[in-house]
């Protein structure tokens, strides 16, 4: 073996995690090239004739009014798309496609900052950089992130992203930092709400910051309307928008929820349940609420470790809680629980199993959504499978937390 051999594989096993990553990133990318040409429903029905009509009426001037259902700062980013020489479609799905790379990073920085390992410094510094790397490919490579945004044209991973980053900021002590990211979620997406528990989690857990750190979400969430008050808007514009994501006549749309066991609630073939919602949407928001509440005193008493695995296992939680039983959920509402569940299966083994069977399940609830339906199972069984995975989860979970906390003590 010559010299010059001898320094490139020196330089290969010193810069191996980094290799690794821009092989892993290039795999992601070949992944999702061939569903570039896909057109969703939801991409011919609403993102493509979006697009068609703000360039119809002038880029950025057609943000002097509302045009779709999403945010202010979503429109904006659309209005700039309309002077770029690109097929819109593809536009789109490159928009989400960086918040899918961004996503993979913030978990990977996540599970790197919160890795519990034994020995010697170096030792657990290798170890942590092996479980983040883990880390980014799952998320990377996920078949749900690459569907989502490479197929379906949608931009959840864009809000994930942001609320994974608030997540590590927040862990780290740097409130104001989380806060402001967390604002800027809210600002593309009013799903970024299902981190909220987590928050308040640590508001009283930790005690550390004011509560007036709360108050930054909705002044970011109103600076990210700028663009369209300085078309014409109305400055509470930049929130009131959100209203239009709160549909009404469901109980739960497309997607597994608690509400979906209801006797007299019958979801039609397309999996809407409009049945009696007005009757019992006030009773779903209080029993959310008290879910929400009782869990939060659990995580009170179990006493996660919030500078290790414990963290992100309370925020994972908490997450899949609120999806689960708050009424008017819909399909892909799920998606940030869904990614904090790689993080969780990375720091902690024993939840592989329900990681798995948790992925396999949204993977053919996306394809089906997508395409030909491929769950052989009613929206009720496949809630019931979810309550099953959410009952795992806490076993696991609150065990471990109840247990380490005991071991400190003595």
């Amino acid at each position: 073996m010559t010299k010059t051999e001898q320094k490139v594989l020196a330089w290969v096993k010193a810069h191996g995690s980094l290799l690794a990553a821009v092989l892993v990133s290039i795999l992601g990318m070949v992944m999702r090239y061939p569903l570039r040409n896909i057109v969703s429903s939801d991409a011919a029905v609403y993102l493509l004739p979006w697009f068609a009509e703000m360039k119809e009426r002038g880029g950025l001037a057609a943000l002097s009014s509302q045009i779709g259902d999403y945010s202010i700062l979503y429109q904006f980013c659309i209005a700039l798309m309309t002077y770029i020489p690109v097929e819109p479609l593809y536009q789109y799905k490159l928009l989400s496609v960086f918040f899918d790379y961004l996503l993979a990073a913030g978990i990977a920085v996540l599970v790197y900052g919160l890795y519990d390992g034994t020995g010697n410094t170096a030792k657990k510094s290798r170890a942590a950089e092996r479980a983040a790397l883990v880390s980014y490919a799952l998320t990377l490579c996920s078949m749900i992130v690459v569907m989502n945004s490479a197929a379906w044209g949608q931009c959840d991973s864009i809000y994930a992203a942001l609320c994974i980053w608030s997540m590590v900021f927040l862990l780290r002590e740097r409130y104001a930092g989380a806060f402001v990211i967390l604002g800027l979620a809210f600002g593309f997406k009013l799903h970024a709400v299902f981190i909220m528990p987590f928050f308040l989690f640590v508001y009283f857990y930790r005690k550390r910051f004011s509560v007036l750190y709360f108050v930054l979400i909705p002044a970011v969430m109103t600076a990210c309307g700028i663009p369209g008050y300085v078309m014409g808007r109305k400055v509470w514009e930049g929130i009131t928008v959100y209203v239009n994501h709160l549909p009404a006549g469901q109980l739960y749309m497309v997607y597994p929820s608690f509400w979906a066991f209801l006797p007299d609630v019958e979801a039609g073939s397309d999996g809407f349940a409009f049945m009696d919602f007005y009757r019992y949407k006030p009773m779903a928001l209080f029993f959310t609420v008290a879910v929400l509440a009782m869990l939060i005193m659990l995580l009170l008493y179990a006493k996660p470790r919030l500078e290790g695995r414990q963290a992100v296992s309370a925020a994972f939680l908490l997450v899949l809680s609120t999806v689960f039983f708050m009424p008017v959920m819909r399909d892909r509402y799920g998606f940030l629980y869904e990614m904090l569940a790689i993080p969780v299966a990375v720091l902690d083994r024993k939840t592989i199993p329900p990681a798995l069977a948790l992925h396999i399940l949204m993977y053919f609830h996306y394809a089906g959504r997508l395409g030909q339906e491929l769950l052989p199972f009613s929206m009720a069984q496949f809630s019931g499978m979810l309550l099953i995975l959410f009952l795992w989860y806490l076993m696991i979970l609150l065990h471990g937390m109840i247990k380490e906390n005991v071991y400190a003590k003595d």
